[in-house]
Parts: C-alpha cells; structure tokens; sequence
C-alpha cells in the first residue's frame, strides 16, 4: 500500500505551498501602513520578524485598484534559532522559498486599534522553488491542522485575518529533506495548485468546514520523485488531485526495488492510469486517516527481480528504511472500500524460467490504524481480497522438469483457494530420464485437476502456515517410473515415510482431512537394456486422509494421522484398506491394514511376466487379508490368501528380439513345489509376513516387499 501513503504525503506538502500567500501579504502590511501608493525603485530586503526573514527586490502597489506586483520574493528561516527553542517546541518543518512574482489583485486593508485584516480577490504565484526541510519525526500525536495554523501565525504575525477569493500557484518545484542530513524525502516538478476561498482568522482558527483554509484545493504535478537512502524509489508521472470531485489521478507509477546496500535497484512496478476515488481529505490531513472509496489502475506491469545478493555472513544486509522525517508508515491509518486491478502482467527476467499469465486482484474493506501493520500482515486488516493468477510455470533449465498450474482463484471471505489444474511435467522421455543418470531414479509425470482448499487461514499463509480444514482434489493422474537397470543410489531414505517428511517440514501445517476421490496412478519398471517393461495400474482409486498436522500440541491429544483407500488394482482387482502413521513415533511407526477382492490370477500377468518372467497359466484369488505393523527397520503381520487352482510357467527371453518361450523343467518343478489351493482339505493357512527394510528403497517398497513374502510363505509347500 505504499501509493496511498505517498499521495497523502503529496497532498500535505503541496497545499503548504500557499504559505507563500501569507509572504506575499506580509510585505504588503508594511507597505500598506506607509499609505503609499508609488513604486519602488529600490531594493525592499531584510525585513526580519522571528524564525523566518522575507525580501524582494521590486514592488508596485496600484492604491485605487487593489493592484500589487512583487519580484523576487525569497522566504528564509533563521536555522540559527533552533538551537535555542526546545526540541519538544521546535517546528515539524521549517520552509525556504524562492518566487519569481508574486501578483495581487483587489487588495484591501483594514487596520483598526492594531488588528489588521487584508482581503482580496486574487494572488497568483509565478514559479515558487520550495524546499521544505523535516525537523523532527512525524508523531501520532502531531495535529496537522494546528501545526499548519502555527506556520501562518509565524508568518504572518500581527496580521488578524487573511481573506483571498482565489489563489495560483504555477511552476512549482517543492523538495523535502531532512533538516539534519540534508538527504532528500522526495522533490516534485512544474505543480500547479489552486485555491479557492481561503480564509486565516487568527482569532477563529478552527473552521470545519475548510481544509488548510480553503473550501476547495486541486493541483496537478507534472513528476514526483521519492528517495531511499539517496536511492530514486518511486517516481511518478502526471498527478492531478481535485478537491471538489475527491479524486487523485496518476499517469504512471513506477517503484524500484533495492536488496541489501546496492546503490542501483530493479524495476519492480509500472503501473498506468492509478486512480483514487472518495478521497477524504480532512481525514488524510487533519487525522491522518487515507480514507478513499475506490482505487483502479487500467494496466500494472510487475517485474521479476534478480536473486538476492548474499553476502559473506550468508545473510542479506539491508539498511532500515530512513522514514523518520515522515513517519507516514507509523503514523497513518488506512480506510478503503474497494482496490480493483484487473490487468496486472508480470515481466520476467531476459533469461528467467518463470512465466505468469494475466492477474487480477480486488481487495474490499482495508482498515489498519498503521500504513506499517497493513504492509507486514496485510490480509489480517482486509475484508476480502479476490486473486485470480490465469496461469503460472516455472521451467528451470537445470532441473529434468516444468512446474505450474492454471486458473488460480483466491477468496479470502471464503477463506477459499481453488485451482483449475497443477502439473509437473518431464522434460525428457522415460528412456531419456533414464539415460540421465547413473543410478534409479523415479521419474514423475503428474496432473491434478479441480483442487479445492477450504477453511484456509490467509493470515496464516502470510506467517509462513499452512491451516485448512479441507483440501480436495476432483481428478489426479500421475505416472512413475524407474529403470531397474540402473544400481540403486547409495543414500539412506531413512527417514523419509510420509509421516516423517510431514514432520520435517519448515512450514507449520494442520489440514483436518484431504480427500482425493478420483484418482489413476501408475507405477512401471523399465529394463532399458532388455527392453521389457512391467506397469502396476491403480484404476479408479480413491484416497482419504484426516489429522495431516505438524502442530506439536494438536499430535499430543491426536496423533494418528490416516490414510484410506480404495482401487482397481490393474483396472480389475478390488483393493481397500488403510495406513495409520504415529506422529509421536520417533521411529516412524506405522500400521496397514487391506483386504483384496476375488479376481481372475491371470490378471497379474501384466505385472508377473515383464517384472518375474512368471506367467500364471490358471487359478482364481478368492480373497486377501493382511494386518501389518512396521517402522524405519522392517514391517509384519498376519497375511491370509485364499485362492485355488494355481499353475505357472516359467519363462526366458531368447535372441535380439527377446522372444519369451516356457521353460518345461523349471515350469514343472515350480507347480511340484506350490500348493494349488489354500483352503487345503478344508483348512486356511495363514501365515505370518515378515520383511527388513532395505534402507535405499522407498515405503512402499517396504509394505510391497512384506506383502509378496506373504505370498510366497502361502503358496509354498
């Protein structure tokens, strides 16, 4: 929200531009108490009362018309006095100026028993070059309007009242900086600022029915230059603000963005056409409250940044932000109804492999008693805050694959985040990946489709937490695959079961149920070199899991977290069952517990022959139990297979072709050494599976590899 804060400080220091009406007024109160109406030849300088001194050097008075011309007008403050007042009274800010004329028009004085009043029809201000330099820090507790009364009371001294029907003010150039380092704040460029009906009574100051003295302000700059650390930051292009219609207009914006002490910074914003509408400008001046109803911007360009510099400490040094002259960030509030930008485009880096498509962003209802609070946490003072992101991918050129999604849509009300589609997409082909690298290594191709977060705590998202009480997934498709002939990499997965890297994550996260309902996962072992390749097809599959948390204090009253499930095992087996993980195991402990429907054994073929060389000729599997316990070194449990009339071949591969011919013996004694059926003479073997970890393979490598024990101890003699 740094355009909001900027504007306000536009708007205070450019109305504070009409204390030169109060200089000119000043000169003409001595002239006009010498009753003269010639003109004066000679140099007018010098003329000293208290903090500021005023001089000019040619002055013409027309006493019948009203009529006055001053030249050269220079207003100075004694900088030497400030010492000697006590820095809890000392001034906010001090003035210097510099006009070319100052011309006005229907002059007339009264002065009676030393109250003088001047009222007139018009003062015009040719070309003022202000610089306006910060004292002391913008407090909370500083009252505008009485700090700006005391200004004129100290210009214009003994005069009582100051009444003018219209004021201009042309050509300005205003800088601020800071009284005690002379950096610079911000300059503006060619202002023009207009009054009308400005009124001072010395002895009514509080008039509500005026801002700084007027009924209407409007003034328009042609450029605005803000500063960090003598660093050009922010820079606009044609800004018009209009008293009477509350609207603040800019052509363009521009923002750098600087990381650590580096002296140039980056592009980080261009924006066209930033419009404020409903602006209250006696909240912004006086209570310092940016209360507007609307903002819209036709066109934002948002630039992508380089990566940050490290430095030797391994940490960023960044300079804090010098805002102590000011102090807006601390000292205003913000009220705004309605933010609207429906075209904002992101520019990324020459050589960048982020790409983002169109963004959109309404924001309703800010309300935050500090500009600083709104930038660290914004969502936490906002109604609602609507984000559509029409795509995003990220493409690195030394990774083996592209990231993104499309149709990202955020609700912060609805504490709600949809997604029309998440991808991970390889870049090579199965036998390329594999080709890649000298040792197995899965490869991913994945796509989720209609993803649905509930419940989500925005605030939390931007505290690095991820709190939601649903999440949900319409369809997933994911593909794996592994070259077999390839070693296994020599690198502990200890450690690494879901539960465990759930555990290990840097980002807190606490999501009471996930639910996948639609789900075709398949898992394929390739053998490059021979040319076969063996896929497992989980056909409609269904996965619900619940108590997905990291949160230390909710596992110590819940810390099963579980996972259920249901699938098609090859597009025909019937599979159910469920995995319970101990989030308060130190030693990843889990149970898995499944039951497998009748189904043709021939089935397995698919799996047996590319994978075992083993074609199941004949049987029928009735039916599949198993109850399982495990941790990071192995996995157990009670296993039951009930099944009848089971014959199988042994095959080879033969020649370039690698043709699979059955080999007779070894076929022969394979069916000599398996029992056919299981009941046998009416009795149900259940057998006991057992299986070490093999610490370089995955989870489900582990309950796989203890559930095909099982099998082997049931069917062997």
């Amino acid at each position: 929200m740094s355009t909001p804060k900027r504007s306000g400080r536009i708007l205070y220091y450019v109305l504070s531009v009409a204390v030169l009406l109060a200089g000119g007024y000043y000169g003409m109160r001595y002239l006009r108490n010498a009753k003269s109406a010639r003109i004066l030849k000679t140099t007018i300088s010098n003329l000293k009362d208290s903090l500021y001194t005023f001089s000019y050097d040619y002055f013409h008075y027309d006493e019948a018309t009203g009529n006055a011309e001053l030249r050269n007008v220079s207003v100075k403050p004694d900088t030497s006095l400030m010492a000697m007042v006590p820095e809890k009274l000392r001034p906010s800010v001090l003035i210097e100026a510099k006009v070319n004329s100052i011309l006005l028009k229907g002059i007339r004085i009264k002065d009676s028993s030393g109250a003088r009043q001047i009222t007139g029809d018009t003062i015009l201000i040719n070309h003022p070059v202000v610089k306006m330099m910060g004292v002391k820090p913008f407090d909370k507790n500083i009252l505008v309007e009485k700090e700006v009364h005391a200004l004129y009371k100290e210009v214009l001294k003994r005069l009582n009242l100051l009444h003018v029907k219209f004021g201009l003010a042309d050509s300005i150039f205003l800088l601020s900086q800071s009284f005690a380092s002379g950096n610079p704040n911000f300059y503006l460029t060619n202002g023009t600022l207009r009054l009308e009906d400005v009124l001072i009574d010395n002895d009514n100051p509080e008039d509500s029915s005026r801002i700084f003295f007027c009924k209407a302000a409007d003034f328009s700059v042609d450029s605005f230059v803000s500063f960090n650390n003598n660093r050009r930051e922010l820079m606009l292009h044609r800004i018009s603000f209009s008293g009477r219609d509350q609207s603040i207009g800019i052509d363009r914006i521009m923002l750098n963005y600087f990381r650590g002490n580096e002296d140039e910074g980056n592009l980080f914003i261009d924006a066209a056409s930033l419009r404020f509408d409903g602006v209250n400008t006696r909240e912004l001046l006086y209570d310092r409250n940016f209360m507007v109803d609307s903002v819209s911007c036709k066109a934002i360009k948002v630039y992508e940044l380089p990566k940050e510099k490290v430095f030797a400490s391994g940490e960023i040094k960044v300079q804090q932000d010098r805002d102590t002259i000011t102090g807006f960030r601390n000292v205003y509030a913000v009220q705004l109804k309605t933010l609207k930008l429906p075209d904002v485009a992101f520019i990324p880096l020459a050589k960048s492999a982020l790409e983002v498509g169109k963004v959109m962003l309404t924001v309703n209802n800010v309300k935050s008693n500090r500009i600083a609070d709104l930038e660290t946490n914004p969502l936490k003072y906002i109604d609602e805050v609507v984000l559509n992101i029409q795509s995003m991918a990220i493409r690195p050129r030394d990774q083996f694959y592209t990231y993104g999604f499309k149709d990202l849509n955020i609700n912060s009300a609805e504490k709600q985040l949809k997604i029309g589609a998440v991808y991970i997409q390889p870049k090579l082909s199965e036998y390329q990946f594999a080709d890649s690298f000298p040792y197995q290594q899965d490869r991913f191709d994945v796509r989720l489709q209609g993803i649905r977060i509930d419940g989500i705590g925005m605030e939390d998202v931007f505290e690095n937490k991820m709190i939601a009480t649903s999440l949900s997934v319409d369809d997933v498709m994911a593909s794996i695959s592994r070259d077999l002939d390839k070693p296994l990499q020599q690198v502990s997965k200890v450690g690494n079961y879901p539960s465990q890297m759930l555990l290990g994550l840097e980002l807190p996260v606490n999501v009471r149920k996930i639910s996948l309902p639609s789900c075709d996962i398949k898992y394929s072992e390739l053998r490059t070199r021979r040319g076969r390749v063996g896929t497992v097809h989980f056909a409609r599959t269904a996965i619900h899991a619940t108590n997905i948390t990291n949160f230390r204090e909710l596992i110590k009253t819940n810390p099963l977290l579980s996972v259920s499930f249901t699938s098609q095992v090859q597009n025909a087996i019937p599979l159910e069952g469920e995995f319970i993980f101990d989030l308060k195991s130190t030693r990843g402990g889990f149970s898995a517990q499944g039951n497998v429907g009748s189904f043709d054994a021939a089935r397995l073929n698919s799996v047996s022959v590319p994978m075992a060389l083993i074609r199941i000729r004949t049987g029928r599997i009735n039916k599949i139990n198993f109850d399982l316990q495990g941790d990071d070194s192995h996995a157990e449990g009670d296993f039951l297979m009930a099944y009848e009339n089971l014959r199988l071949d042994i095959l080879r591969q033969k020649g370039p072709d690698q043709v699979q011919k059955r080999r007779g013996l070894a076929s022969l004694l394979a069916n000599m050494i398996i029992l056919d059926a299981n009941p046998v003479d009416g009795n149900l073997r259940k057998v006991k599976a057992h299986h070490n970890r093999n610490p370089y393979k995955s989870f489900f490598n582990l309950v796989w590899k203890t559930l095909f024990t099982g099998m082997k101890s049931t069917i062997e003699r």
